[in-house]
């Protein structure tokens, strides 16, 4: 079907203006230093990994389980 020549010109405006602003993020993206993330720190990853121990000590600390009979399983369920 073909569009109105003022619908499409609008449209191919609106595509160039959205590449220019594409690329100017871009550019704007490849002057900033060398990203990095927390993980790549050895001091979080061993923070983190001396929180996980401490939360599994935590949660270990109670030794009760669940009963058999909490859930509806489908042996027991009518």
């Amino acid at each position: 079907m073909l569009e109105p020549v003022h619908i499409s010109l609008k449209k191919r405006e609106e595509e160039k203006k959205r590449q220019e602003q594409r690329i100017q993020f871009a550019m704007r993206q490849g002057t900033q230093p060398n990203n990095t993330t927390a993980s790549d720190s050895v001091t979080f990853q061993n923070g983190h990994h001396t929180s996980m121990v401490d939360a599994l000590k935590e949660v270990r600390k109670n030794k009760s389980t669940i009963p058999d009979g909490l859930y509806i399983r489908p042996e027991n369920h009518r």
